[in-house]
Order: C-alpha cells, then structure tokens, then sequence
C-alpha cells in the first residue's frame, strides 16, 4: 500500500488544478496536484524524481528544472517536492524509501533543505545550531548513502549559512549555492525564477548524460 507523506495543504488539492499555491497568490501560474497531492502526474514506471522544497516544487513557475531535464533526456518526472511547507530533511525519508521500494531504473535529484530544522510532533522547529543542525544532517546524509546504494543519485543544495560540514560531502553535492539568478515572484527574493531553473536544468543534465552520479555503495 502507498503510504506517500503528503503535508495537507497539498493533500486536499489532490487531483485539483489551481491558480493560486501558497505564497504565489498572482493567479498567473496553474498548479495541477495529481492523485496523491504532489504536483504534475506520477509516474508508476522508470522515472527521474525530483525530491526538495518550494524551489523543486517549482513555485511561481509553470516548469521546473526537473520538468526541463525530464524533457532533455526523454523520462518521465515525479516532482515529489514539498511547496511552500515549513518541514526538515528527515520528512524526505518516507517518500524516498516508497520510491525505491518500486524498484525501478530512476534518477533521483535531492534537494538539501536548509539544515536548521528539526521536528516536534506535527511542528518544525528553526534555529537549531550549527553543532546540532550539522550532526542531524549528517544522520540524515547516512541515511542516504545506505538507502541508494547503487542508484542513480544527484545532491543539490541552497542555504544561507555555513555550517562547515566534511569536504568529503560537499564534494558530492552537485550544485550548491549557485544559479540563484533571479525570482519567480515579485518581492519574493528567497523564490528562483526560470532563469535559475533553466541554468540549474543545464547543470544536472549534463552531469546525467555524463553518467556522472553519486553512486552511494554499502
């Protein structure tokens, strides 16, 4: 049974096509939630997975970067992002762990969230510090390396603080604080317009057709 982890603001637009999402109230964007709540259709069969936060989800924009490399390199995209939802890299595990179980032949892109979160129940909590919040992210990074040993795996990642965390990581992360080149909603300077989505696309579909992954080995 599909026990996807779904935040309720998205889970009840399932199967809905709307023109305001969150904070994008400019009605000029249609968000279609297909039947579990994520955005655009799910894909049951092999499949690049688009896994992160409001910039994944692709907020304020009618394409993501995953919507431009699923084109480029002809696979289908689940975009499995959470939008406009406060949550922490820990609430990706479920979902994550679903999409392996279906044991196809996907890409999977991780987006890091910001690293200063931790949850309590049903809230998230912020400001943890950087001692803390790097030690959660290297459990949740563990995690990780043993969930997909052998797949095909791309790490991006934007914050706004250095929380100094191993070379032998960073170094794994396909794109890390670049590409922030411009906003998909005006007065709204945290949101990455297409611009950014398009150079971040570029990136990633390059290293994909390179063949060049972060291959994870238990």
């Amino acid at each position: 049974m599909e026990k996807w982890f779904v935040p309720e603001h998205m889970k009840q637009l399932a199967g809905l096509t709307v023109r305001n999402f969150g904070y994008d109230q400019t009605n000029t964007v249609e968000y279609c939630f297909n039947q579990y709540g994520f955005r655009n259709t799910y894909n049951s069969g092999s499949s690049i997975n688009i896994i992160g936060n409001s910039v994944s989800f692709g907020i304020g924009l009618r394409q993501s970067f995953g919507d431009i490399i699923s084109q480029s390199i002809n696979l289908p995209c689940n975009n499995l992002s959470l939008g406009c939802y406060l949550h922490e890299n820990h609430d990706y595990i479920s979902n994550l762990q679903q999409l392996i179980d279906r044991d196809c032949d996907d890409i999977f892109v991780i987006q890091i969230n910001n690293l200063d979160r931790l949850r309590d129940g049903n809230a998230v909590t912020t400001g943890l510090s950087k001692t803390t919040a790097r030690d959660r992210f290297l459990d949740y990074f563990d995690q990780i390396h043993h969930m997909f040993d052998g797949r095909r795996l791309l790490f991006v990642y934007w914050d706004n603080q250095d929380y100094d965390l191993p070379q032998s990581i960073v170094k794994k992360i396909a794109i890390s604080n670049q590409f922030h080149l411009d906003h998909s909603i005006n007065h709204q300077s945290y949101t990455f317009g297409m611009q950014s989505h398009r150079a971040i696309a570029n990136t990633l579909t390059s290293l994909i057709n390179a063949n060049k992954f972060y291959y994870s080995s238990t």
